[in-house]
């Protein structure tokens, strides 16, 4: 069951549980942009969709797995780590600024003039859902 985020208590909530992304990493992206053919023939062109969802693997948060969704998406950048970086998320940014959120795998401190560092991602809407909770820590 998907948990949406809408205030920043709920951003709280959240990021306590999921220990604030550290020591976790995206194990795989799916983007849904919402275009799509029909019968090979027509083309709808039209992003409306536009839904992101990550999948986080962690060692420290109370979930091993969870997922996040973004959804209608403003922006994405992904700067995969080379082979001579580890994947690692030490420290991450989730904040809500006049309607959108904004998440970085890294600390930002100006969401506005951010230069990339990393993964970014600017939605209108957040939410996330456990996959398990086999590292044994409560909810």
């Amino acid at each position: 069951m998907w948990t949406e985020l809408i205030t920043t208590q709920d951003i709280k909530c959240f990021l306590e549980k999921i220990n604030y992304f550290v020591d976790s990493c995206i194990k795989e992206m799916k983007y849904v942009s919402g275009s799509y053919s029909e019968n090979g023939a027509t083309l709808y062109a039209i992003n409306d969709i536009r839904d992101l969802y990550i999948l986080f693997d962690s060692i420290s948060s109370c979930y091993q797995t969870f997922e996040v969704k973004f959804s209608k998406i403003h922006k994405l950048i992904l700067e995969p780590y080379t082979d001579e970086q580890d994947s690692v998320i030490y420290d991450s940014t989730l904040i809500k600024k006049e309607n959108l959120f904004y998440w970085f795998d890294y600390k930002e401190k100006d969401i506005c003039n951010f230069t990339p560092n990393g993964t970014a991602v600017v939605a209108e809407k957040v939410s996330w859902r456990p996959i398990n909770n086999s590292l044994g820590k409560e909810d």
